[in-house]
């Protein structure tokens, strides 16, 4: 099973925990303008697709500029050197990792890190845009792109250790650029808890995500708990005050900071353990070894030099480098 980053379409509870990081769920306060959500993703230029016209007629495809006939059966690495350009294939509503502007543009975490690879050389980033939330999910993504060579490689995935929709499609992980996992979020009367061990031990009641890893932790280990199916509903339950304590995807806290006035914030210095951890990579074709090492390389040198803390930080989410798993 492949789980994508926070939304990541999922494993366990990446598929719960979709709700906060994509804007295309009816439920989600985001999608509504009224809200805090709401006006704070309008504010940040965000692209709801259930409410753009154009999107709702059937108007999904993007394409790269065209491709020489005497480069299109080279190696990618050796047509990116060609022709100055790197080409994503990304989810266009995966915040903080991916996300598509209103006007077209593309940010996020994952191309904050491709901007400076390319910068690097001296060359451009093309995106392909994907939507891992439709039907079919990332199979379906990695079909209508990257199999089609429409793109060099699927930025914004996380190794689960069952990753078969990776091995379906001839693909292969890039080096893992950074740590991902469940943490524990507090608030008031919770807010000097700095363990889960501790909510325990004080019967603090904790929220976590329904078909998440964090749902049978709590139940094993008889802790009272809340259950929520989205993370989006998770942090409604904070911000109401309804619970202390939580249990939220590191992709969720970037949602966090950017649309609310939270009063809760990760435990200081919490690091999820084994079996609530993962490593985020970018996927590419078995058959691109050559671009495999240029990116493994760029990672290991932009992960010593201390910029892909900076750029993870700046979208208010913790900075783990890739677990030893």
């Amino acid at each position: 099973m492949l789980c994508r980053a926070g939304l990541l379409g999922v494993v366990f509870a990446c598929a719960a925990a979709a709700g906060a990081g994509r804007s295309d769920a009816q439920d989600d306060p985001a999608a509504k303008p009224g809200t805090q959500a709401g006006q704070a993703a309008a504010q940040a230029g965000g692209f709801n697709p259930m409410h753009d016209r154009y999107w709702l007629g059937g108007y999904k495809e993007s394409f790269t500029s065209e491709i020489p006939e005497e480069l299109k059966n080279v190696d990618a690495l050796t047509r990116a050197r060609k022709l100055g350009r790197l080409v994503a294939c990304a989810d266009a509503w995966f915040y903080p990792f991916s996300e598509r502007a209103a006007d077209g543009s593309a940010s996020g975490i994952d191309f904050d890190i491709l901007r400076a690879i390319a910068s690097r050389q001296g060359w451009r980033i093309e995106v392909v845009w994907a939507n891992t939330g439709s039907f079919g999910g990332i199979g379906r993504e990695f079909r209508r792109g990257i199999d089609r060579g429409y793109c060099d490689f699927f930025t914004g995935l996380v190794i689960t250790g069952d990753d078969d929709q990776v091995e379906k499609h001839k693909l292969t992980f890039t080096r893992p650029y950074l740590g991902l996992g469940f943490v524990l979020v507090t608030q008031g009367g919770a807010a000097d808890v700095r363990t889960l061990e501790e909510i325990k031990r004080r019967r603090i009641k904790i929220g976590v995500l329904m078909f998440s890893p964090m749902e049978d932790y709590v139940r094993a280990n008889g802790m009272d708990h809340e259950m929520y199916y989205q993370n989006q509903r998770l942090i409604d339950g904070l911000m109401a005050g309804d619970i202390q304590a939580a249990i939220m995807w590191t992709g969720a806290l970037a949602t966090v900071k950017r649309d609310y006035h939270a009063g809760f914030d990760m435990a200081p210095g919490y690091v999820p353990p084994k079996g609530q951890r993962w490593n985020g990579a970018w996927a590419l074709p078995k058959k691109e070894p050559e671009l495999k090492r240029f990116l493994d390389e760029q990672f290991e040198t932009l992960l010593k030099e201390g910029e892909i803390r900076r750029i993870v930080e700046r979208y208010g989410m913790p900075f783990y480098p890739p677990f030893d798993q």
